[in-house]
């Protein structure tokens, strides 16, 4: 069961709500508190955030596809953002409008075209730039009805994603016994769920233990965490968030919006998977001053 993280849209500033934060660097009279929400102008758009401050939060850093400054369009090329999860997402979507189907009307959330009640800098990013596009139906508060939109998003790459790790080939460990060290090796491992993915960094350390006995084994490794019993060396425990009575995972459509997906068994996990890569391994030599 795929349980998506709820948003929320605003009059106010009609952007996203969701698990993404941008760095508030803004003079206090710049933010306004509502409720539990924070209203903030951030560069050239308005965000509104949930108020994170007692959690911890993870740094990541957004780059442009395109060289947005140099062609004078109101997006920057690169976004210091703070994510409230323990996950590292591929992309991340700024949504900079929407157009109404039925009536073609268009609406910007460009702060410029906010403030001057047009789309210009709207217009000018979508003729210019490669944008995604969700087209979806809303609910309308005001009469109860509903109608189909279109959602424009340009996409920026997480820098520190791990898909920008290449894949390690000329180093691996075999189960060849070694005593005088032991290899520190990092598994990434790609799972997939509807429109949802996520790319995990497993660490594993060993002497002998090559990479396909190590997925051989991260079916008991998953189960012993559903069931509550499991070693503090264990990875999967990181990943997988313990809720009222059942696990999940944090996975992310092409948007960046996070999904959490229910693992009700190890096998669902495992049937996830659809890629492994080796992206570090290195032989860490005893120190054998250590031993005298």
């Amino acid at each position: 069961m795929v349980v998506a993280q709820v948003v929320h849209y605003k009059k106010e500033n009609r952007v996203l709500i969701g698990r993404f934060i941008v760095n508030l660097k803004k003079k206090s009279n710049e933010k306004e508190k509502c409720n539990n929400y924070f209203i903030c102008y951030i560069d050239n758009f308005y965000l509104q955030t949930k108020n994170l401050e007692k959690e911890k939060n993870m740094k990541i850093t957004a780059i442009a596809r395109e060289n947005f400054e140099e062609m004078g369009l109101a997006l920057k090329n690169k976004l210091n953002l703070e994510i409230s999860i323990d996950a590292i997402p591929d992309t991340y979507c700024v949504c900079i409008g929407r157009m109404d189907v039925k009536t073609g009307n268009l609406e910007s959330y460009i702060k410029k075209d906010f403030k001057n009640g047009d789309t210009v800098e709207f217009d000018k990013i979508r003729n210019t730039t490669e944008l995604l596009e969700k087209k979806h139906e809303i609910f309308i508060f005001d009469n109860g009805g509903s109608k189909k939109v279109i959602d424009y998003y340009v996409p920026y790459d997480i820098e520190e994603s791990s898909k920008n790790k290449p894949t390690i080939v000329d180093n691996h460990v075999d189960n060849e016994y070694v005593s005088n060290g032991y290899y520190e090796a990092e598994y990434e491992l790609l799972l997939t769920c509807d429109e949802a993915t996520r790319r995990v960094v497993i660490k594993h350390n060993s002497v002998n233990i090559p990479m396909i006995e190590f997925l051989e084994d991260i079916k008991d490794e998953v189960e012993a965490v559903l069931d509550n019993d499991y070693d503090e060396d264990n990875e999967f425990a990181k990943i997988l968030d313990s809720q009222d009575g059942f696990y999940t995972i944090a996975m992310f459509d092409e948007y960046g919006a996070v999904y959490d997906v229910e693992i009700d068994y190890p096998s669902s996990f495992v049937a996830m998977i659809v890629s492994v890569r080796q992206i570090k391994c290195e032989f860490i030599e005893k120190d054998e001053q250590s031993h005298d």
